[in-house]
Order: C-alpha cells, then sequence, then structure tokens
C-alpha cells in the first residue's frame, strides 16, 4: 500500500518511512522546533539546554530532543540509509511465529505479536498485568511516602422515625425504623395522592362540562347512559355464569 508525505502529499518511495525526501523532512523538522519553542509557545519548560553527544556543542532545543541540529540530520540520514539497504524487519504480508502459541500468523502491523486466535486473551492479560503493576505501585507509594489512609468511621445517629414517632439507631439518610413503617408510609402517600389526582381529575371534568353547549351536555349525556346500560347488562350476565 502507497504511503503519502504529511508534507507535500506525494507518494513516499520505498526505503523511506515517513516522508518522500529529506527536503520535506527538515521542513517538518522546522514546524516541530517552531511549536515547540519556549519563546514562541510562551513555556520556556517545552525546551531544555544539553551538550550533543555527538559534536559537543552546547545547544538548546526541544525535551524530546538529544543532539544538535546538525547531528540530528546526519543521524536521520545514517538511520535511512540504514533502512533502505536492509528493508523492514517483517514486511507487510509476511509470515512471523505468534508470541504465545508458536504458530505462524500473516504480519498486518508492525507491531503485531500474536496471531488472531490469541490476540484477544493475549491483550486481556495484557491489559490485567498493567492494572496489577498500576496497583501494586501505588500501594508501594502510599507506603513510601507514609501515607496511610483509613476508612472513614461511620457513627450511628439518633433519629426519629417519620411514621410512628419512635427513635432508633441509623446510618445513611434513612428516615424510618423499619421495613413495615417504610411500607405503610407509602401506602399512605400513594392513598392521598390517588384522592388529589380525583379530585384534580372531578373538578377537569366539571370545568369541560360547564364550558360545553346544550347540544354537547345532551350527547354527553346520551353516551353515559349508553355507557352505564352496557355496563350493567355485562354484570348481569357475568353474574348468571
Amino acid at each position: 500500500m502507497d504511503k503519502t508525505c504529511p508534507i507535500c502529499g506525494g507518494r513516499v518511495p520505498d526505503g523511506r518511512r515517513i516522508y518522500c525526501s529529506e527536503g520535506c523532512y527538515k521542513i517538518s523538522e522546522k514546524r516541530r522546533q517552531r511549536v515547540g519553542t519556549g519563546a514562541q509557545s510562551g513555556n520556556p519548560e517545552m525546551v531544555h539546554t544539553f551538550t550533543c553527544p555527538d559534536c559537543g556543542k552546547v545547544v538548546t532545543r526541544p525535551t524530546k530532543c538529544t543532539r544538535c541540529e546538525e547531528c540530528q540530520d546526519a543521524a536521520n540520514r545514517l538511520h535511512n540509509a540504514i533502512y533502505r539497504r536492509s528493508g523492514a524487519r517483517r514486511p507487510l504480508g509476511s509470515t512471523d511465529k505468534c508470541a504465545r502459541c508458536g504458530k505462524d500468523y500473516i504480519v498486518f502491523g508492525g507491531k503485531q505479536k500474536y496471531c488472531p486466535a490469541c490476540k484477544e486473551s493475549a491483550t486481556a492479560e495484557s491489559i490485567r498485568e498493567q492494572r496489577r503493576a498500576a496497583m501494586e505501585k501505588k500501594r508501594n507509594d502510599a507506603l513510601t511516602g507514609n501515607i496511610i489512609r483509613e476508612r472513614k468511621r461511620v457513627i450511628p445517629k439518633e433519629k426519629i422515625c417519620k411514621y410512628c414517632k419512635k427513635t432508633f439507631s441509623g446510618i445513611g439518610n434513612g428516615e424510618y425504623c423499619s421495613e413495615e413503617c417504610r411500607l405503610a408510609a407509602k401506602k399512605e402517600y400513594l392513598k392521598e395522592y390517588d384522592k388529589s389526582r380525583a379530585e384534580q381529575k372531578r373538578a377537569a371534568q366539571k370545568a369541560r362540562y360547564e364550558a360545553m353547549t346544550a347540544e354537547q351536555r345532551e350527547e354527553a349525556n346520551r353516551r353515559a347512559r349508553e355507557n352505564y346500560r352496557k355496563r350493567k347488562s355485562k354484570e348481569h350476565i357475568t353474574k348468571q355464569i
């Protein structure tokens, strides 16, 4: 599959990794330096002063840089030349052995280590190992830093039951001394709620009836009498059965 240069959009030739030419690579490096320069970004901590390990020159560059600009260009050219001569270690489409079961699999990515059959289980195991390591590090940091986390002690409080008015000892936001009191209070609440809803419904029906004309009232009364006769007839048949 052809790769596209992120600078000019051209095709990346064989033997190069990201950029199509050395010129595009230098443009990318200059952009990266402009973004990482503390004077322009307003963050002086993004650059550091160090001695280049290749030439011994003292330079100030972004924090991720380890060489001066000239030595980094030379190292990049050397790396690209070695890559062009040797090629990719595992070309896409080649075969390799699974790190878990040892079976051969087709390489679809540079970081692939497992065959399709072992991929999910190996990934889940790796996640569990990382979580265990993180928890162990957290415990060690707590012990090393003399951080003692004691569980907050819950002290019961004296309360008055909202239903029976008895005094009881409880924790949290509970308002009743027992499940019986809670259910009884809920039953009374639902009873009052249904009563208020029925009153609202009757008031709404009365308002609608008063807003009707004489003909509409006569029609409504006729439907009500008809429904009453049907209901009584159905009850009479049910009793006979």
